[in-house]
């Protein structure tokens, strides 16, 4: 799997080679998020759950714990998300990402506490689709994709 994008101001593009994250044999992120009440299944500050959907709304929203969407589930970022990741969380996706940034209103993901793990998408049957996202965390916590 590979990363298309391109850098502010230039106009090649670029691509990075993702490589498969390794899974230790004793440790599922499934089965630890959801003996932790991580599974996103109801609305929260910010990010809207229903029919099937979960969009990460334009503003600000801040996620202190680690956040696992499962399976069949359309993830949309709107343009204008900003999502922080604190108190080392992260977001876990079994469904394709779609972010929606525009030119202006790009969607943001950042760690104010240099805290946060990141975006991971595991396993997704389609593609995910990243228009106008500017990460600001390590470069430990790039977008992953365990396919």
């Amino acid at each position: 799997s590979y990363l298309f994008f391109k850098v502010k101001g230039q106009d090649d593009m670029l691509a990075l080679k993702i490589d498969p994250l390794p899974m230790p044999l004793n440790f599922s992120p499934y089965i630890e998020l959801k003996n932790n009440n991580n599974i996103l299944t109801h609305s929260v500050r910010g990010i809207e759950v229903a029919n099937g959907k979960v969009i990460f709304k334009s503003g600000d929203i801040v996620l202190n714990n680690p956040v696992f969407i499962p399976q069949y589930q359309e993830v949309i970022f709107e343009a204008g998300a900003s999502v922080d990741l604190k108190n080392g969380a992260f977001i876990i996706s079994y469904s394709p990402v779609e972010v929606r940034g525009t030119a202006g209103r790009q969607v943001k993901l950042y760690s104010s506490d240099s805290t946060g793990e990141g975006l991971f998408v595991l396993n997704a049957k389609q593609k995910s689709v990243l228009n106008y996202l500017t990460i600001e965390i390590d470069e430990r916590c790039l977008i992953k994709n365990g396919e």
